[in-house]
């Protein structure tokens, strides 16, 4: 690179140009860095739309910009490197929390079993345990009366205690320990060993 970039060019011309003279070397900045390198194309993408919304602080002297992206270029790397770790931190979780409840059935088996109820059962299930409906509001949403409703919930938990593709669900946990929120099959366990916690 050679020259200064001039005091009369505007901001906006100053950064298009230190960035396109730039661009090749700090792609390959990027690539000896990163991994996979295919990473190192959406850095650089980060980097000129940093540079761009600080345009008006790049120095005139085209060195000086290039010292100035390379400042840029280590902040954006550093904030990369630490997504990276948070992220196999997290998925690190996530594994260790799906071995300890391995043993939980898959909710596809949950809602299955609720598919095989009668249409009207089966919402009727699905917006008590999964939607928290009181059976009260559970008969309002579907426009009918609260007798029908209990008879027709009751009549489903009956029906869900006797499929047996769901049976271990007798012996759900009542609260998942890493969110304290209850999972669909948990909730739905209860329909099936008893434990409701259906409001009246």
């Amino acid at each position: 690179m050679h020259g200064t970039v001039t005091a009369d060019e505007s901001n906006e011309a100053r950064a298009e140009h230190i960035l396109v003279e730039c661009s090749a070397e700090l792609l390959r900045y990027f690539q000896r860095r990163v991994c996979p390198e295919e990473d190192a194309a959406d850095l650089l993408s980060e980097l000129s739309m940093t540079a761009w919304r600080k345009r008006k602080a790049i120095p005139r002297s085209d060195e000086e910009a290039r010292m100035w992206l390379y400042g840029v270029a280590r902040n954006t790397l550093r904030n990369w490197q630490r997504g990276q770790r948070r992220h196999r931190d997290n998925a690190a979780r996530l594994r260790d929390e799906i071995r300890a409840h391995s043993s939980a059935p898959p909710l596809d088996e949950v809602r299955e079993a609720i598919a095989r109820l009668p249409v009207n059962q089966a919402e009727l299930v699905r917006l008590i345990h999964w939607d928290g409906f009181s059976v009260v509001d559970a008969a309002r949403a579907l426009e009918i009366s609260e007798s029908t409703a209990r008879g027709r919930y009751q009549r489903a938990r009956i029906k869900l205690a006797q499929d047996p593709s769901i049976t271990d669900l007798r012996h759900a946990t009542p609260a998942s320990p890493s969110t304290g929120q209850r999972t669909d099959h948990e909730v739905t366990g209860d329909a099936i060993s008893g434990r409701s916690d259906a409001r009246p």
